[in-house]
């Protein structure tokens, strides 16, 4: 707030004590709120463009003006320690949490995530849209799609990793910190195969003092009358899983990407709920911005890949869209092609 905005709220307050007092009129009083409310509004609308305008390289200066603006703060709930106990004081959840993140740095917890995922023929089906360099589920063997694979999560430091694919039979695929095995199940060598990599990618952890947290490994069986076998890690059987999420996008043992959608567009639209609740302008200046940098990528993650496949899925996805060209000021009149027409916008389905 610079000086002459300061000024003019002092002078309301300073009208107001005089108007109960009696030494102000209502008139006077009246045009001084006028005047000081007039002047927030036009220091909200240039801040607010100013946000709008950096949002893109700056989304949490966004945020952090929307919670500013909440009248209410949310606490941390109660936390569960080590022993199963819930904890309610602030200090003790300061605690739990100190020891939770703390962990991530000690050898003792330092843990991999593991998912698998198997499948068998697709016979007579026409192969999927999602290729083996996307998510690594898929292998194409002669004219017959076969989809399988198992997920490990590893450590941070990339060059530690480097040997970990040494005599894999089936396909390693490694991003950031997950890798995945993948091959073909259609008979019990292919079974047999997975369960051969999952002992050798055992047998490294152990080699390298690593260990991995089996709570967190997943079977995702995919593929038509699939027998869906069970596999170990160490001693420990891995628990079937009928949905992952690789990499952010929902991958169910069939493929569908309906969930995936619903995902994306209650994404989507939290986002426009926090940008209606939290910024009073409503300038294309203002919302367009703001929907291309914080919403629209929710709607655009990885379409390529999980792009919808039914006309509700498509539909929920344009739902959000409408919401937002809604909300920008002088085009409530106009059909939703105007507005996206308006807006320099596309449609989704395009």
């Amino acid at each position: 707030m610079n000086k002459e905005l300061l000024g003019k709220v002092k002078r309301k307050k300073e009208a107001f004590r005089g108007w109960k007092q009696g030494q102000v009129a209502w008139e006077e009083y009246r045009e001084t709120v006028r005047a000081a409310r007039d002047q927030v509004r036009k220091a909200k609308a240039l801040i607010e463009i100013s946000l709008a305008r950096d949002v893109k390289d700056n989304k949490k200066s966004f945020y952090k003006y929307v919670s500013d603006k909440r009248r209410t703060r949310e606490n941390v709930g109660p936390l569960q320690n080590e022993t199963g106990d819930l904890v309610t004081q602030d200090k003790e959840k300061a605690e739990v949490l100190n020891d939770f993140f703390v962990s991530v740095f000690t050898g003792k917890c330092l843990s991999h995530t593991a998912q698998v995922v198997e499948g068998r023929d697709w016979e007579n089906a026409e192969p999927p849209t999602v290729g083996e360099d996307q998510l690594s589920v898929q292998v194409e063997n002669g004219d017959k799609w076969r989809s399988s694979g198992v997920g490990t999560g590893t450590g941070t430091v990339q060059h530690l990793f480097g040997n970990v694919d040494n005599g894999i039979e089936c396909t390693l695929s490694k991003f950031a910190d997950d890798t995945k095995l993948c091959g073909v199940v259609d008979t019990l060598e292919g079974r047999d195969a997975i369960q051969r990599n999952l002992d050798r990618i055992e047998r490294w952890a152990r080699a390298n003092c690593m260990k991995f947290n089996k709570a967190k490994c997943k079977v995702l069986h995919m593929g038509r009358r699939n027998p869906k076998p069970s596999y170990r890690l160490g001693k420990e059987w891995i628990e079937s899983s009928p949905k992952e999420k690789d990499l952010g996008v929902l991958i169910d043992e069939k493929l569908n990407m309906s969930r995936q959608c619903t995902l994306a567009a209650q994404k989507a639209n939290r986002v426009l709920g926090c940008i209606k609740r939290g910024v009073t302008s409503r300038s294309r200046e203002v919302i367009l911005p703001l929907y291309s940098a914080l919403v629209r990528p929710h709607l655009e993650y990885c379409i390529q890949l999980w792009g919808a496949q039914y006309r509700r899925d498509m539909e929920l996805l344009e739902r959000a869209q409408r919401r937002a060209t809604k909300l920008t000021g002088g085009l409530e009149h106009l059909s939703c092609e105007d507005r996206l027409r308006e807006l320099g916008l596309f449609s989704l389905e395009k």
